[in-house]
């Protein structure tokens, strides 16, 4: 493949190759002049959507904390406590971690 590419290049006229050639370098040095700046750009964007992200969260955070603040109207049964939530919570408050001895074959010589 190589020997055909190279009799192809030995068809074309002197001043065709210069002008190939030179077209080729342009792309190439358009493609890195442009290359800082699509980064750029690209970590710019990132920036915005982060920004944008958090100002969005903060937001409905706020709008939340507003919502619990005015509490429930009378007769909302929505924000009323669960009891079913309320002894799950208590369960998951609690440290149930009880260190047991243990039981069966130790592999540790001591080395430890």
């Amino acid at each position: 493949m190589y020997r055909t590419v190279k009799l192809q290049m030995k068809n074309i006229p002197g001043l065709q190759r210069f002008i190939a050639l030179v077209a080729t370098g342009a792309l190439l040095a358009a493609a890195f002049i442009a290359l800082p700046f699509v980064l750029l750009f690209g970590a710019l964007m990132i920036l915005t959507i982060m920004v944008a992200a958090r100002l969005y969260v903060s937001y409905q955070v706020k709008q939340y904390q507003r919502r619990q603040n005015r509490g429930a109207p009378q007769g909302d049964t929505v924000n009323q406590p669960d009891p079913a939530a309320e002894h799950h919570n208590s369960i998951l408050e609690k440290d149930h971690f009880k260190p047991r001895p243990h039981v069966g074959q130790v592999y540790d010589n001591g080395q430890y």
